[in-house]
């Protein structure tokens, strides 16, 4: 009996700390110049701008995986893989990038309030993108 709690307790430690060391750890990344760090992939800015990250393969979260004009996204290359979207249902904005993170492919987003970025908001927004890149060694990919 003794052998078989042995075997439970060290199979227990073994599954958590695969599991542990599995998945990408988020919130370890290094946050752009003036932003909050990271928690539970939310970065904030000021009251009107955010930084996102989320798997890219979750559809509820991910504009490109829903971005038709019917449902109120539109969603244009601006420059080497950096995208500019327009979400009007929910009266945001931003700039969005897709990264791999320890193997596993998210979308990066600084999000603005509105649904219209003026030409120095676009520009804040790929400069705080290549920054973000930088400071966590990543390279944007192609959506």
């Amino acid at each position: 009996m003794k052998y078989i709690n042995k075997i439970i307790i060290i199979s227990t430690f073994s599954f958590l700390f695969i599991t542990a060391i599995s998945g990408a750890d988020i919130n370890s990344l290094k946050s752009p110049t003036g932003f909050s760090d990271i928690t539970d992939g939310l970065s904030i800015y000021d009251l009107h701008t955010k930084l996102s990250i989320d798997k890219y393969n979750d559809t509820s979260n991910n504009i490109t995986l829903k971005c038709n004009s019917s449902n109120g996204y539109t969603l244009s290359n601006i420059e080497n893989n950096f995208y500019y979207y327009i979400d009007n249902k929910s009266n945001t904005t931003g700039v969005e990038e897709k990264v791999n993170i320890d193997g596993e492919e998210y979308l990066v987003c600084i999000i603005k309030e509105g649904n219209q970025l003026s030409d120095k908001d676009k520009s804040f927004c790929i400069t705080t993108l290549k920054e973000f890149n930088n400071l966590n060694n990543f390279k944007p990919l192609a959506i």
